[in-house]
């Protein structure tokens, strides 16, 4: 019987309780996109897309920063070390999220505890293109020429430890000839 009084006078006295506080809406201030590549490039340019079709979801400013450097690694470190308030996203790709960790063993971010991915936004394949006057019109053509001559074919990439940079490797590898690497800062070069 004290357990039935106790449990009666509990539940007359939850209305008299104080209320918790309503969850604030999100986002409460603008959202920053950090896009850790050079502006103009493919990453830029859907990094924009995105802050667009977000701001207007969500009815907040979106800025996008360009904080390009290190193949990435500059402008995920930014974000890995920002508040965690969800403020702040990273249009993430290969480069800082899965080549990075495995070429550079000392990065100042961990993506696996500093980062979570939230969104697939976009896939993008790559391609091995030609100047149109080139004498090559296939991969095969190429990849004999390179065989002929090694190091004299130069390849270029949107940097030095870039996804891109990553695949000339693998390419140079299985198909065993040597091209000289010509690293860009950023895929808009």
């Amino acid at each position: 019987m004290p357990q039935r009084r106790a449990l009666l006078a509990a539940a007359l006295a939850l209305p008299a309780l104080p209320r918790p506080a309503r969850a604030q809406p999100f986002p409460d201030k603008p959202l920053r996109m950090i896009v850790p590549f050079a502006a103009g490039t493919s990453s830029d340019i859907q990094g924009r897309l995105i802050a667009s079709f977000m701001e207007k979801t969500l009815g907040q400013p979106m800025v996008v920063e360009n904080r390009a450097g290190g193949g990435g690694t500059v402008g995920a470190e930014l974000v890995a070390k920002a508040r965690p308030d969800g403020h702040t996203l990273l249009l993430g790709s290969n480069g800082p999220l899965t080549v990075n960790p495995v070429l550079q063993p000392r990065l100042p971010y961990d993506v696996e505890k500093e980062l979570a991915p939230i969104a697939l936004v976009s896939r993008s394949p790559l391609t091995v293109a030609v100047k149109a006057d080139s004498p090559f019109r296939s991969l095969g053509e190429l990849v004999a020429a390179a065989k002929a001559k090694p190091g004299d074919l130069t390849i270029g990439s949107s940097g030095q430890g870039s996804a891109t940079h990553f695949l000339i490797e693998q390419l140079m590898a299985a198909a065993g000839i040597r091209l000289t690497h010509v690293p860009y800062r950023g895929s808009s070069q």
